[in-house]
C-alpha cells in the first residue's frame, strides 16, 4: 500500500482535527468523500462528524461532497439533528447511494444528487494499467473476498468449491505488505468467479465484466444499512439478481449462487448505463468546481433551495440566515473549545497511565454505577470490549483485585469476564445483546464515540482508572 500511495498527490503536512482549520488559506475548494465519511454510528467517532462536514471553513471558501456515504449508520433522532445542521456547511452535496439521498431529503427537504463511486470514473483500460499484468493465472479460480465475518459465508464457499470444481483464492484482513491495491485489482481482474460482500470488490467486478455473486454483509434489509450500498449499486446497473439477500439457509444460498454463476451478466447494458452515470457524475464535478467565484452572500436569504439560476437545484444545499449563522458559529466555537480542552486533558491523562501497569482510561465514573445498577446484577457475564493490549490489561486489573470473582459469582451468577478485541486499536463503545454488560476500554481518539444507551452527555465524561472502576463495582456488589 505504501508503494501505491507514492503515486497519489498529498499535502506535505498532515492535518488533524485539532489544527485542520490552519489549512483554509492554502486552498479555494474543499472536497470531502467518497465512501463512508458520514458513517458516524459504526465507523468513526461522533466528534469527527463536524470535521467531515467542513465546519471549519469560512464563508468565502467552497465546500463540496462527492459520493458521500453513511455506510451502515443507524438512523436516530440524534443523527438526524446532527446531519441536518452540519450538512449546511456545503455549497454542493452529492451522495453515493439512493438510500442516502432519500434520508437527507427526509431530514433536510432537498434530495442531493446521486453520483458514481469515484472508482467508476476510470474505465477498464485505465484500471488494467494499474494491475500487475505479470500475475496472469492460467488456472481458473473463484475469488472469495468478504468484509464481514459471517460463518454462513464460509459454508457457502465450501459448498461452491465442491460444486464448481475450481481453485479458491481468498482475500481478507491481509497485511498490507503482502497484498496492496495493485494486487487487489489484479486478483479481481483475473478471477473466473467472484463471491463477495464487499462494495468495492463488486465495483471492480463490474468494471472488469466479471461473473460475480454478491452476499449480504449482515443479513439485514434496512434502508440505511451496509447492505443498502450493495443493493443500490446492483440496481443501478440492472444487476439486482446477482444479490443473494438471505443466507440464513446456506444450502439454498449455494443453489442460488450456482444458478447465478451459470448465467452471463448483460454487460452491454451495464456499459451503456455506466457511461450515462459517468457523464452525470463528471457534470456534477464540473458544476461544483466552477462555483469558486460565487460567494455565499449571493444566497444568504434565509431559505434553503433559493439558489442562483446557474446552479441546478438538486446540487445546491446551502442557505441559512445571517443570524442563524452567527448563532451556529457561537455554538461551534464553544463546542470546539471544549473538545480541544478535553483532548488536552485526555492526552495528559493517557501519558500518565502509560507509565502504570494498573491504570487505564475507561468510559465514565457515572457509567460504572450504571453498569452495576442496570446490567451487572441481571447478567451472567461481564464483557470487556477493549482495544488490543488495553483490553488484556484491564482483564489483568480485574484478576488482581482480591475476591472480585468470588463476589461477582455469588451475587450475579457471573460466569466470567470475556475480552473482545476488534481488528484495529479503535475500540467501540457498545452494549451487548442483553446477556451481559460492557466495560469499555477505549483509546483517546475514540473517547467521544459513545452511544446514548450508556452516556447521555459527553460533557459529563471524564477518565477513570481501571483499579478505581473495579473498586466501585465491588462497593456496589457488597
Amino acid at each position: 500500500f505504501a508503494e501505491f500511495s507514492y503515486g497519489i498527490k498529498h499535502t506535505k503536512r498532515v492535518y488533524t482535527a485539532a489544527d485542520i482549520d490552519e489549512c483554509v488559506d492554502d486552498f479555494d475548494i474543499f472536497v470531502v468523500g467518497s465512501d463512508q465519511i458520514w458513517g458516524i454510528e459504526n465507523d468513526m467517532p461522533l466528534i469527527n462528524l463536524p470535521i467531515m462536514c467542513l465546519n471549519f471553513l469560512p464563508k468565502n471558501k467552497v465546500g463540496i461532497t462527492y459520493a458521500a456515504s453513511f455506510g451502515g449508520m443507524r438512523a436516530s433522532s440524534r443523527n438526524d439533528e446532527i446531519i441536518k445542521n452540519e450538512i449546511k456547511n456545503f455549497r454542493y452535496v452529492s451522495v453515493r447511494e439512493r438510500s442516502a439521498s432519500r434520508y437527507i431529503q427526509e431530514i433536510h427537504g432537498i434530495a442531493p444528487e446521486v453520483v458514481l463511486d469515484p472508482v467508476f470514473l476510470l474505465d477498464e483500460g485505465e484500471w488494467r494499467s494499474v494491475a500487475n499484468e505479470s500475475d496472469e493465472s492460467c488456472e481458473p479460480y473463484l475469488l472469495f473476498y468478504t468484509a464481514g465475518a459471517d460463518p454462513r459465508q464460509e459454508e457457502i464457499l465450501l459448498n461452491l468449491y465442491e460444486q464448481l470444481n475450481v481453485k479458491v483464492r481468498r482475500l481478507g484482513y491481509i497485511d498490507g505488505e503482502l497484498i496492496g491495491p495493485k494486487e487487489f485489482i489484479t486478483w479481481i481482474k483475473n478471477a473466473k468467479y467472484i463471491l463477495t460482500d464487499s462494495f468495492h470488490a463488486t465495483v471492480f467486478s463490474i468494471i472488469f465484466h466479471k461473473n460475480v455473486v454478491v452476499l449480504p454483509v449482515d443479513n439485514k434489509q434496512k434502508d440505511i444499512s451496509k447492505n443498502s450500498r450493495l443493493i443500490d449499486l446492483l440496481e443501478t446497473f440492472g444487476m439486482k439478481e446477482r444479490y443473494i439477500s438471505d443466507i440464513a439457509d446456506a444450502q439454498n444460498a449455494v443453489k442460488n449462487a450456482e444458478k447465478l454463476f451459470a448465467q452471463a451478466v448483460d454487460y452491454d447494458h451495464v456499459e451503456k448505463t455506466l457511461e450515462v452515470e459517468r457523464q452525470k457524475s463528471f457534470k456534477y464535478i464540473k458544476v461544483a468546481l466552477e462555483s469558486q467565484n460565487d460567494t455565499m452572500s449571493d444566497c444568504d436569504n434565509g431559505s434553503i433551495g433559493d439558489e442562483p439560476d446557474n446552479r441546478p437545484q438538486r446540487y445546491y444545499m446551502k442557505s441559512i440566515s445571517k443570524n442563524a449563522s452567527m448563532d451556529r458559529m457561537k455554538y461551534e466555537n464553544a463546542y470546539w473549545e471544549e473538545f480541544v480542552a478535553r483532548q488536552a486533558l485526555l492526552r495528559a491523562y493517557y501519558n500518565e497511565i502509560e507509565r502504570s501497569d494498573l491504570m487505564l482510561k475507561v468510559a465514565k465514573v457515572e457509567a460504572a454505577g450504571a453498569f452495576i445498577d442496570n446490567y451487572l446484577i441481571e447478567s451472567k457475564s461481564i464483557f470487556i470490549y477493549g482495544a488490543g493490549k488495553l483490553g488484556k490489561s484491564l482483564l489483568m486489573c480485574f484478576k488482581k483485585v482480591d475476591g472480585f470473582f468470588d463476589k461477582a459469582n455469588s451475587i450475579t451468577n457471573c460466569e466470567g469476564i470475556h475480552v473482545y478485541q476488534p481488528y484495529s486499536d479503535e475500540a467501540r463503545l457498545e452494549i451487548g445483546d442483553g446477556s451481559g454488560i460492557t466495560v469499555v476500554v477505549t483509546p483517546v481518539w475514540d473517547f467521544y464515540d459513545i452511544k446514548e444507551e450508556l452516556v447521555c452527555e459527553y460533557r459529563n465524561i471524564h477518565p477513570v482508572s481501571a483499579k478505581e472502576l473495579v473498586e466501585q463495582m465491588l462497593q456496589k456488589l457488597v
